[in-house]
Protein backbone atom coordinates (compact mmCIF):
# COMPACT_ATOMS: atom_id res chain seq x y z
CA UNK A 1 0.00 0.00 0.00
CA UNK A 2 1.44 3.34 -1.19
CA UNK A 3 1.96 6.11 1.61
CA UNK A 4 -0.15 8.67 -0.44
CA UNK A 5 -1.57 6.63 -3.39
CA UNK A 6 -5.18 7.08 -4.30
CA UNK A 7 -7.58 4.46 -6.05
CA UNK A 8 -9.97 6.63 -8.16
CA UNK A 9 -13.43 4.57 -8.50
CA UNK A 10 -16.13 5.44 -11.04
CA UNK A 11 -19.38 4.16 -10.86
CA UNK A 12 -21.20 3.75 -14.39
CA UNK A 13 -23.64 1.08 -13.56
CA UNK A 14 -26.31 2.27 -16.02
CA UNK A 15 -26.98 3.14 -19.78
CA UNK A 16 -28.41 6.21 -18.86
CA UNK A 17 -24.74 7.25 -17.79
CA UNK A 18 -23.13 6.69 -21.43
CA UNK A 19 -23.37 9.93 -23.02
CA UNK A 20 -20.97 10.81 -20.30
CA UNK A 21 -19.17 7.78 -18.96
CA UNK A 22 -15.99 8.60 -21.13
CA UNK A 23 -16.23 12.39 -20.28
CA UNK A 24 -16.27 11.62 -16.69
CA UNK A 25 -13.40 9.28 -17.16
CA UNK A 26 -11.22 11.73 -19.57
CA UNK A 27 -11.32 14.35 -16.02
CA UNK A 28 -9.44 12.02 -14.56
CA UNK A 29 -7.00 10.52 -16.91
CA UNK A 30 -6.98 14.51 -17.19
CA UNK A 31 -6.00 15.09 -13.19
CA UNK A 32 -2.72 17.16 -13.21
CA UNK A 33 -1.70 14.07 -10.59
CA UNK A 34 -2.70 10.77 -11.60
CA UNK A 35 -4.21 8.54 -9.31
CA UNK A 36 -2.60 5.12 -9.09
CA UNK A 37 -5.30 3.04 -10.10
CA UNK A 38 -8.55 3.95 -11.76
CA UNK A 39 -11.60 1.49 -10.82
CA UNK A 40 -14.54 1.38 -13.29
CA UNK A 41 -18.11 -0.30 -11.86
CA UNK A 42 -20.25 -1.24 -14.47
CA UNK A 43 -23.11 -3.31 -14.17
CA UNK A 44 -23.19 -7.08 -15.49
CA UNK A 45 -25.11 -6.58 -18.79
CA UNK A 46 -22.80 -4.05 -19.96
CA UNK A 47 -21.84 -4.48 -23.46
CA UNK A 48 -20.61 -0.87 -24.49
CA UNK A 49 -17.84 0.54 -22.33
CA UNK A 50 -15.04 -0.45 -23.55
CA UNK A 51 -16.28 0.11 -27.72
CA UNK A 52 -17.31 3.83 -25.64
CA UNK A 53 -13.62 4.00 -24.58
CA UNK A 54 -12.28 2.99 -27.96
CA UNK A 55 -14.27 5.25 -29.51
CA UNK A 56 -13.40 8.27 -27.46
CA UNK A 57 -9.95 7.68 -28.14
CA UNK A 58 -8.88 6.61 -24.51
CA UNK A 59 -8.01 2.99 -24.47
CA UNK A 60 -4.43 3.51 -24.77
CA UNK A 61 -4.13 5.96 -22.03
CA UNK A 62 -6.72 3.31 -20.16
CA UNK A 63 -4.52 0.05 -20.53
CA UNK A 64 -2.51 0.01 -17.94
CA UNK A 65 -4.51 2.39 -15.40
CA UNK A 66 -7.84 1.36 -16.04
CA UNK A 67 -9.85 -1.74 -14.28
CA UNK A 68 -13.33 -2.64 -15.41
CA UNK A 69 -15.23 -4.86 -13.42
CA UNK A 70 -18.78 -5.62 -13.35
CA UNK A 71 -20.88 -6.55 -10.64
CA UNK A 72 -24.94 -6.89 -10.96
CA UNK A 73 -26.94 -3.76 -10.48
CA UNK A 74 -26.79 -2.76 -6.76
CA UNK A 75 -27.47 0.78 -4.62
CA UNK A 76 -24.77 2.87 -4.93
CA UNK A 77 -23.14 2.45 -1.91
CA UNK A 78 -22.66 -1.23 -2.52
CA UNK A 79 -21.61 -0.20 -5.39
CA UNK A 80 -18.84 2.13 -3.98
CA UNK A 81 -18.13 -0.75 -1.15
CA UNK A 82 -17.08 -3.10 -3.74
CA UNK A 83 -14.56 -0.69 -5.47
CA UNK A 84 -13.46 0.40 -1.92
CA UNK A 85 -12.49 -3.82 -1.49
CA UNK A 86 -10.86 -3.43 -5.00
CA UNK A 87 -8.29 -1.14 -4.34
CA UNK A 88 -4.94 -1.36 -2.75
CA UNK A 89 -4.10 2.05 -1.89
CA UNK A 90 -4.33 4.16 0.93
CA UNK A 91 -6.66 6.89 -0.41
CA UNK A 92 -9.88 6.39 -2.74
CA UNK A 93 -11.82 9.02 -4.35
CA UNK A 94 -15.24 8.42 -5.98
CA UNK A 95 -16.67 10.05 -9.15
CA UNK A 96 -20.33 8.87 -10.92
CA UNK A 97 -20.22 8.05 -14.12
CA UNK A 98 -21.87 11.38 -15.15
CA UNK A 99 -19.51 13.98 -12.73
CA UNK A 100 -16.32 15.72 -13.89
CA UNK A 101 -13.71 16.48 -11.94
CA UNK A 102 -11.59 19.57 -12.32
CA UNK A 103 -7.85 18.88 -13.32
CA UNK A 104 -6.67 19.62 -9.77
CA UNK A 105 -8.94 17.64 -8.06
CA UNK A 106 -6.63 15.13 -6.60
CA UNK A 107 -3.59 17.41 -6.30
CA UNK A 108 -5.34 19.82 -4.46
CA UNK A 109 -6.60 16.94 -2.09
CA UNK A 110 -3.19 15.08 -2.08
CA UNK A 111 -1.07 17.95 -0.96
CA UNK A 112 -3.82 18.21 2.22
CA UNK A 113 -3.05 14.95 3.25
CA UNK A 114 0.26 15.47 2.61
CA UNK A 115 0.51 18.33 5.47
CA UNK A 116 -2.16 16.92 7.66
CA UNK A 117 -0.94 13.50 8.27
CA UNK A 118 -4.22 13.08 10.69
CA UNK A 119 -6.60 13.95 8.10
CA UNK A 120 -8.98 10.89 6.94
CA UNK A 121 -11.35 12.93 4.68
CA UNK A 122 -10.98 15.42 2.01
CA UNK A 123 -13.57 17.01 -0.33
CA UNK A 124 -13.68 20.37 -2.33
CA UNK A 125 -16.82 22.78 -3.68
CA UNK A 126 -18.49 21.69 -6.95
CA UNK A 127 -20.35 23.97 -9.44
CA UNK A 128 -23.56 22.42 -11.15
CA UNK A 129 -23.26 21.72 -14.57
CA UNK A 130 -26.26 20.36 -17.30
CA UNK A 131 -26.43 17.77 -19.76
CA UNK A 132 -24.02 19.63 -22.18
CA UNK A 133 -21.47 19.95 -19.75
CA UNK A 134 -22.29 23.83 -19.02
CA UNK A 135 -22.07 25.17 -15.35
CA UNK A 136 -24.73 27.01 -14.03
CA UNK A 137 -25.03 27.36 -10.74
CA UNK A 138 -22.19 27.02 -7.94
CA UNK A 139 -23.30 25.04 -4.97
CA UNK A 140 -23.19 26.36 -1.14
CA UNK A 141 -20.67 23.89 -0.09
CA UNK A 142 -22.52 22.95 2.92
CA UNK A 143 -23.22 19.03 2.29
CA UNK A 144 -20.04 17.71 -0.24
CA UNK A 145 -21.08 15.30 -3.30
CA UNK A 146 -19.06 12.12 -3.05
CA UNK A 147 -17.69 12.67 -6.52
CA UNK A 148 -15.77 15.40 -4.30
CA UNK A 149 -15.21 12.97 -2.15
CA UNK A 150 -11.28 11.39 -1.03
CA UNK A 151 -11.34 8.77 1.43
CA UNK A 152 -8.55 7.14 3.80
CA UNK A 153 -9.87 3.27 2.04
CA UNK A 154 -8.85 2.14 6.01
CA UNK A 155 -12.06 4.45 7.25
CA UNK A 156 -14.29 3.28 4.39
CA UNK A 157 -13.86 -0.12 5.54
CA UNK A 158 -14.11 0.14 9.17
CA UNK A 159 -17.30 2.36 7.93
CA UNK A 160 -18.90 1.52 4.75
CA UNK A 161 -21.78 2.81 3.09
CA UNK A 162 -25.07 1.38 3.68
CA UNK A 163 -25.31 -1.46 1.00
CA UNK A 164 -29.01 -1.10 0.54
CA UNK A 165 -30.16 2.18 0.89
CA UNK A 166 -31.59 3.21 -2.16
CA UNK A 167 -31.08 7.02 -1.94
CA UNK A 168 -28.68 9.19 0.88
CA UNK A 169 -26.30 6.95 1.52
CA UNK A 170 -23.56 9.66 1.28
CA UNK A 171 -25.91 11.84 3.90
CA UNK A 172 -26.09 8.29 6.01
CA UNK A 173 -21.97 7.95 5.65
CA UNK A 174 -21.13 11.27 6.98
CA UNK A 175 -23.09 11.34 9.87
CA UNK A 176 -22.09 7.89 11.00
CA UNK A 177 -18.47 9.22 10.94
CA UNK A 178 -19.49 12.34 12.44
CA UNK A 179 -17.47 12.01 15.50
CA UNK A 180 -14.16 11.84 13.61
CA UNK A 181 -12.64 15.64 13.43
CA UNK A 182 -10.40 14.78 10.80
CA UNK A 183 -12.03 16.16 8.24
CA UNK A 184 -11.20 18.96 6.06
CA UNK A 185 -12.86 21.48 3.45
CA UNK A 186 -11.13 22.30 0.41
CA UNK A 187 -12.84 26.00 -0.57
CA UNK A 188 -13.27 26.01 -4.29
CA UNK A 189 -14.57 24.13 -6.83
CA UNK A 190 -12.86 20.87 -7.73
CA UNK A 191 -16.05 19.00 -9.35
CA UNK A 192 -18.70 19.22 -12.07
CA UNK A 193 -22.04 17.94 -10.78
CA UNK A 194 -24.29 17.13 -13.26
CA UNK A 195 -27.90 17.84 -12.92
CA UNK A 196 -30.11 15.84 -15.41
CA UNK A 197 -33.85 14.74 -15.10
CA UNK A 198 -32.99 10.63 -16.06
CA UNK A 199 -30.14 10.54 -13.20
CA UNK A 200 -30.52 8.07 -10.48
CA UNK A 201 -30.35 10.98 -8.13
CA UNK A 202 -33.24 12.12 -9.87
CA UNK A 203 -35.27 8.68 -9.50
CA UNK A 204 -34.63 8.55 -6.09
CA UNK A 205 -35.53 11.93 -4.82
CA UNK A 206 -37.23 13.50 -7.42
CA UNK A 207 -40.41 14.36 -5.77
CA UNK A 208 -38.56 16.84 -3.77
CA UNK A 209 -38.86 20.42 -4.05
CA UNK A 210 -34.82 20.86 -4.60
CA UNK A 211 -34.47 18.61 -6.77
CA UNK A 212 -36.85 19.99 -9.20
CA UNK A 213 -35.90 23.06 -8.72
CA UNK A 214 -32.59 22.42 -9.86
CA UNK A 215 -33.39 20.27 -12.54
CA UNK A 216 -35.76 23.15 -13.95
CA UNK A 217 -32.65 25.02 -13.61
CA UNK A 218 -30.55 22.49 -15.62
CA UNK A 219 -33.05 22.96 -18.31
CA UNK A 220 -33.56 26.15 -18.29
CA UNK A 221 -29.62 26.94 -18.22
CA UNK A 222 -29.30 26.08 -21.89
CA UNK A 223 -29.77 29.35 -22.45
CA UNK A 224 -27.01 32.17 -21.66
CA UNK A 225 -29.28 35.06 -20.77
CA UNK A 226 -30.84 32.44 -17.96
CA UNK A 227 -27.44 30.60 -16.86
CA UNK A 228 -25.16 33.15 -16.38
CA UNK A 229 -27.21 35.65 -13.95
CA UNK A 230 -27.90 32.38 -12.15
CA UNK A 231 -23.59 31.97 -12.14
CA UNK A 232 -23.65 35.36 -10.98
CA UNK A 233 -25.90 34.98 -8.04
CA UNK A 234 -25.26 31.18 -6.80
CA UNK A 235 -20.97 32.44 -6.86
CA UNK A 236 -21.70 35.21 -4.47
CA UNK A 237 -23.43 32.83 -2.00
CA UNK A 238 -20.51 30.12 -2.52
CA UNK A 239 -17.79 32.98 -2.07
CA UNK A 240 -19.48 33.92 1.36
CA UNK A 241 -19.90 30.43 2.68
CA UNK A 242 -16.74 28.50 0.99
CA UNK A 243 -14.63 28.77 4.75
CA UNK A 244 -17.50 26.98 6.87
CA UNK A 245 -17.70 23.97 8.08
CA UNK A 246 -19.81 20.97 6.17
CA UNK A 247 -23.34 20.76 7.70
CA UNK A 248 -24.42 17.37 8.05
Amino acid sequence: MTDLGVTAILTAMTDAERPWVTTSLHSILNQSVLPDRIIVMAESANSWLESDIASAGLASRCEKLVEVHRIPMEPAGAVRNAGISLARTRWVAFLDGDDEWRPDRLAAQLRVVSENPSVEFVAGDYVFINAAGQPFAFSNGSFPTPSAWMVSRELMLEVPFDPASQGGEDHLWLKATLARKSRVRIPRVLVGYRIRDSSISSLNHGHTAQRRRREAMARASRFGFVRYPMLAATFARHWLSRKLPYQI
